[in-house]
């Protein structure tokens, strides 16, 4: 049986990273289960390489309405 892995990229503030966590944990089955978190710092994510759609977005610092 091939396992499917998937990837999301977010954006998240300390107590976000804590919640999703958290919630995460609840749906879980592990084993097989995984959930592996990355904290990139600016030059990292500057580093980062790929292929197709792959730029690196801010998150928006304030909303026009």
């Amino acid at each position: 049986m091939n396992p499917k892995k998937s990837v999301f990229e977010c954006w998240l503030e300390d107590e976000k990273m804590e919640r999703l966590l958290e919630e995460t944990q609840k749906v879980m089955n592990s084993p097989p289960d995984t959930l592996r978190c990355y904290n990139l710092c600016k030059t990292c994510r500057e580093l980062t390489a790929g292929k197709g759609k792959t730029e690196i977005m801010e998150p928006a610092r304030f909303f026009m309405v």
